[in-house]
């Protein structure tokens, strides 16, 4: 079409790459010169030929390269080319070697360390530890004797403190009587008569627990004793008598208590609890023998001084 435009194909650009403009200076006159009287024809032929030249060079195609050249110029790249991959190498493999060496120093460097310094200090922890064991000793022993000091006071302590509770207590509850005097028939069950003093509070409690017949089925004559104190008692027969005063019986029970095997204060879990069972089983054990006590004809335990 008329429109397109014209597009040379690859020959037609080939062959214009080599075509030169055409020469269309004027024609100089053969003798006519320069300022310097030199000829202007002459030398506007040298510089066409100079130039001539310049383009020839600049334009002359590089001639092909033989096999062998080529070969040559392959070799010298991979030789150019392992020489700086061989150089790369060892210098990586100095960097490398380097560093795992300096690890590798690092570590066995402390590991020893560490053992000359145990084997140095060795001697000197072992002394340091026969002193503080030494130390430990001596003070356990003032410790010890200071604990035992302690608890011996706080025994005396509690037992003054139960004697005022347990008085106090058997002055508004006059229950203990009852156990401390069947307690005492038990003693003398094969005796009879029975005379039985008590002071006057203990006397109207007992009459109140006790009918007149039960007290005269058991063969008993009440006397009041005003010298006795609040849960004391005392039973006479024909060939003996049983003494029940409070705080002896109340002396007898710490006694037992002082004499039992000291606990040990290292205690593990399961010793805990069992101990808490056995100290429920007490408690219950205890309740009961109250109670059995109290009861007129029971069989309660034995008890008392008696004196024959």
């Amino acid at each position: 079409m008329a429109n397109e435009m014209y597009k040379p194909s690859t020959e037609e650009l080939e062959l214009l790459k080599r075509w030169y403009a055409p020469d269309v200076t004027e024609k100089v006159a053969e003798d006519r010169t320069n300022a310097l009287g030199m000829n202007v024809a002459e030398l506007s032929q040298k510089k066409a030929v100079v130039e001539e030249e310049v383009v020839t060079e600049d334009v002359q195609a590089p001639s092909a390269l033989s096999a062998q050249e080529l070969e040559e110029i392959t070799q010298q790249a991979q030789q150019q080319g392992f020489e700086q991959g061989l150089e790369k190498g060892i210098a990586q493999g100095i960097v490398q070697g380097h560093e795992e060496g300096y690890k590798q120093g690092v570590e066995q460097g402390v590991e020893e360390g560490r053992e000359q310094g145990l084997a140095t200090i060795q001697p000197e922890l072992e002394h340091k530890l026969a002193l503080i064991d030494s130390l430990l000793e001596r003070l356990q022993t003032p410790l010890a004797k200071q604990e035992q000091e302690i608890e011996q006071s706080l025994l005396h302590l509690a037992m003054v403190l139960a004697k005022k509770v347990i008085h106090t207590e058997v002055k508004q509850h006059h229950e203990p009587i009852v156990q401390a005097v069947s307690e005492a028939l038990v003693l003398l069950k094969d005796s009879s008569p029975l005379t039985l003093r008590l002071n006057p509070q203990d006397t109207e409690y007992l009459k109140q627990v006790w009918t007149e017949d039960e007290i005269s089925q058991r063969h008993i004559t009440l006397q009041l004793d005003p010298s006795l104190s609040d849960g004391d008692c005392v039973i006479e027969s024909p060939s003996s008598s049983v003494s029940s005063v409070l705080t002896e019986r109340i002396e007898h029970v710490f006694e037992d208590f002082k004499s039992q095997e000291r606990p040990n204060t290292q205690y593990t879990d399961s010793q805990v609890y069992s101990n808490e069972e056995q100290t429920l089983a007490d408690s219950s054990h205890h309740d009961q023998t109250i109670e059995q006590a109290q009861a007129p004809e029971g069989s309660p335990r034995e008890g008392g001084n008696e004196h024959g």
